[in-house]
């Protein structure tokens, strides 16, 4: 550059440039060009990583951070692309955010890590992933979502995976949900990879369920995994909850239903000898029970009887018996005959007597002689009248004493033995013939002797051999020895009456005599 009368030309300044001889003025640098040296013909372009956008300045502006400048000569620097960055100034290229992060907005001086439940595997990425289901991620800035372990899982974009809930169950990794625990079975723990069975006792009917029921009463569940419980079966029951088994009734009880949680005692007039019975068994014939829940039936006693299902036992009626336990009937007593209060046996009438004791009697009408003033007389229980007299209570004979007074209450009077009662016992005398018998003085005894005695002796033993031989001469037996025959007459006697007749005779002693006295001259006694 020059001017008239000045001896030489000026350099341009810094930022401008003349590009040829004889310039009058220099020329500012233009945008993307400088020139930090004056007296220059040209201006440089801008190095990649600067700009200007400016004209006639020195030097070139660097890129900001967050942008590049790739070419020479630039206005302006570019903005960072989506996923890319960088962090420093006069920068040529932009650097891609690493795996792990991402950059969804241009310019930008760093990039953002991928959040909890994200991840990004690749470079230059401009927005996260989420974990899928049954993955997870709790940290920032992965490149990898990692597996639900057994026991649990995750839904997408899980940052922790969840336990499965009681009830449910995982028994694989990355799972996306829990399964459910099935009918019959149960998980009471969180996080568990399998569901347990119930227990023999309890059961599950609906799945998803934290724990088993217990088998109410009435039933029961004998297997483990048990979907419902079973009603314990007719004849068995279970009276507690959780059981595996149903009981048997025990014997003398029942129950005809099932799902029972207690039996039921047999009734009255049944009974049950076995265990697990379904209805109770009613009594037999001749049997009763008279309380509730029974193993068996007794037998009515003697006297009574019973139709079948009885709880008690009926007595016979008057006039009617049985002579054994169990009886199923009762039976007429045969004639002159009325039943005793126990009902038990047969008895004679009165006015009449038995021949035996057996229960199956017959009863002959009392003769002269005999005392049958009550009921249930037999030929060894009947007395003699007052005045008659028998040698012994198996005797059919009965004859009047000689002397009334002799013969009292079916025996002798006091002090008086023998055939018709008509002696004195030894010790004992008697002064006259219708005299009580009087004990002897001292220092003497009876002797049949004197000769009125012993005459009234010699009397009375013809009289009894008179009416002995016209008993036996007069009314033969018509049956054998062991028939039952009346007295006195010429039928139904015990033949043959030898026997008492002979009793009758050896009992007559002596008829009663005065009293003897001894006296003792030494050894020899003398009669005085």
């Amino acid at each position: 550059m020059g001017s008239r009368g000045q001896s030489g030309c000026a350099p341009c300044l810094q930022g401008s440039y003349a590009a040829g001889n004889g310039t009058v003025i220099c020329t500012p640098c233009e945008a993307g060009k400088s020139q930090e040296v004056g007296g220059k013909s040209t201006c440089n372009f801008c190095e990649p990583g600067s700009y200007q956008d400016g004209t006639g300045l020195a030097q070139c502006k660097p890129c900001a951070a967050g942008t590049f400048g790739n070419v020479t000569g630039l206005l302006g620097c570019s903005a960072c692309l989506l996923g890319a960055f960088t962090p420093l100034a006069s920068q040529t290229v932009c650097g891609d955010c690493p795996v792990g992060q991402f950059q969804d907005a241009l310019g930008q001086v760093f990039c953002k890590a991928c959040g909890n439940g994200l991840y990004t595997p690749y470079n230059a990425t401009t927005l996260c992933s989420q974990c899928s289901a049954g993955r997870f991620n709790d940290k920032t800035g992965v490149s990898i979502c990692e597996v639900c372990r057994t026991g649990t899982f995750s839904e997408a974009n899980a940052a922790v995976c969840k336990e499965c809930a009681p009830g449910t169950f995982s028994n694989v990794t990355e799972s996306k949900s829990c399964l459910v625990c099935g009918s019959g079975k149960y998980q009471t723990k969180p996080g568990q990879t399998e569901c347990g069975d119930c227990e023999i006792g309890y059961y599950a009917s609906l799945p998803n369920q934290p724990s088993c029921e217990p088998c109410p009463a009435g039933t029961a569940a004998g297997v483990n995994g048990s979907r419902s419980c079973v009603p314990c079966s007719i004849g068995y029951y279970q009276p507690s909850t959780g059981q595996s088994v149903c009981l048997q009734c025990p014997a003398g009880e029942f129950i005809a239903t099932e799902g029972a949680s207690d039996c039921t005692g047999c009734a009255q007039g049944t009974y049950s000898d076995t265990n697990g019975t379904v209805t109770c068994t009613g009594c037999p014939i001749g049997k009763y029970q008279g309380s509730e829940g029974k193993t068996f039936c007794e037998d009515c006693h003697r006297g009574s009887f019973a139709v079948g299902r009885a709880s008690i036992c009926t007595d016979c009626q008057a006039g009617t018996f049985n002579a054994e336990d169990g009886a199923t009937r009762c039976y007429s007593c045969p004639s002159n005959s009325e039943s005793k209060g126990s009902r038990d046996t047969c008895i004679c009438g009165i006015g009449y007597y038995a021949m035996g004791s057996s229960n199956a009697i017959d009863c002959e009408e009392c003769k002269n002689g005999m005392s049958c003033l009550e009921a249930g007389l037999t030929l060894e229980s009947i007395k003699a009248e007052s005045g008659w007299w028998r040698s012994d209570n198996s005797s059919l004979t009965f004859l009047q004493c000689l002397q009334g007074s002799n013969c009292k209450d079916g025996g002798c009077a006091p002090h008086r033995v023998g055939a018709l009662c008509a002696v004195c016992e030894p010790g004992y005398q008697q002064t006259s013939q219708n005299a009580e018998c009087i004990v002897c003085p001292s220092h003497s005894a009876s002797l049949g002797g004197t000769i009125g005695f012993t005459a009234l002796l010699i009397f009375a033993v013809s009289v009894i051999f008179l009416v002995i031989w016209r008993s036996d001469s007069e009314h033969t037996p018509k049956f054998s020895p062991y028939k039952t025959v009346r007295a006195f007459t010429a039928e139904d006697r015990r033949a043959p009456n030898f026997t008492n007749n002979v009793k009758i005779l050896l009992s007559v002693r002596v008829v009663s005599s005065p009293c003897v006295r001894f006296v003792y001259d030494g050894f020899s006694p003398a009669l005085l």
